[in-house]
């Protein structure tokens, strides 16, 4: 009777969807997303320490920016992985919306479950957002 349970649970984890797969990416796809962002993070933060020190010794500003740091890309990187961290969040989100509702769940449910509001929800799973 085990073996008969352990090979029906196995034929089950086999079969995946295309929303579970769409999931699983979306996630992957996140976790990367996020780890860019706390990159860029990192780096802002540097910078604004390293600002923030040398402004203490009374250095003129425009020096301190002109000999040590460079803010224009730094604030391109900061809001390019600001961007793609919001994007890839919204795409886990809709594929996790799609899922549950494939597995059964409502719209509005896995919006509550997501702490999103329904509307907005309905909006990512009709693929208006």
């Amino acid at each position: 009777m085990i073996q008969k349970s352990r090979a029906n649970s196995m034929n089950k984890s086999c079969q995946v969807t295309s929303a579970e797969v769409v999931v699983h990416l979306a996630a992957e796809e996140a976790e990367i997303a996020a780890a860019n962002y706390v990159n860029a993070l990192a780096t802002f933060i540097g910078q604004t320490r390293t600002i923030r020190h040398l402004t203490a010794d009374s250095s003129p500003l425009g020096e301190v920016l002109r000999a040590t740091i460079a803010v224009p890309p730094a604030r391109e990187g900061l809001a390019s992985a600001s961007e793609g961290f919001d994007r890839a969040r919204k795409e886990l989100r809709r594929a996790m919306i799609t899922l549950g509702v494939e597995q059964g769940e409502s719209v509005s449910e896995m919006g509550r479950l997501l702490g999103l509001s329904k509307q907005y929800a309905q909006r990512l799973h009709s693929g208006l957002e």
